[in-house]
């Protein structure tokens, strides 16, 4: 009898799991693609503006181009922590204010670094870029982040 409680107990967290993965994706990525400078660095971004997108972000993903990367946007600042769960590559991550003003960078995030939470400095950002490690190379606190 315990091995079919079991059994059944693994088999609903399946279904739960499964039916999770199968709407999740739908809303993750909006695929609006927009260039952003910092500094004089230029990427091509994903924009990651819905909570689906948000929490899935680079995971699961093999590679990200140099000059890509994924823009997160949140509704209201905040202390928005990212981790690496699911990412295959090592990241840099930086956290900016609503004016665009980059406020806290950490740099070269490895995979195995998760579940470590890596968190800004202030409770207000309102933006953060995710780009292949090395690529925020040159930018510093205080740099400018905009849209172009």
């Amino acid at each position: 009898m315990k091995y079919w409680l079991a059994l059944l107990a693994v088999a609903v967290v399946a279904v739960a799991a499964a039916g999770t993965y199968i709407l999740w994706p739908k809303e993750a990525h909006t695929n609006v693609v927009q260039t952003i400078t910092v500094g004089t660095a230029v990427f091509k971004v994903e924009v990651a503006d819905t909570e689906g997108s948000r929490e899935l972000g680079l995971g699961g993903r093999q590679t990200l181009p140099q000059g890509q990367g994924m823009l997160f946007i949140f509704d209201k600042p905040g202390a928005w922590g990212f981790w690496m769960k699911d990412t295959k590559f090592p990241l840099d991550i930086l956290w900016a204010r609503q004016d665009g003003t980059v406020t806290t960078i950490a740099r070269n995030v490895a995979p195995s670094t998760y579940p470590k939470v890596f968190y800004p400095k202030a409770p207000d950002a309102k933006y953060v870029l995710e780009v292949s490690a090395g690529a925020a190379e040159g930018i510093a606190e205080g740099t400018q982040m905009m849209v172009q």
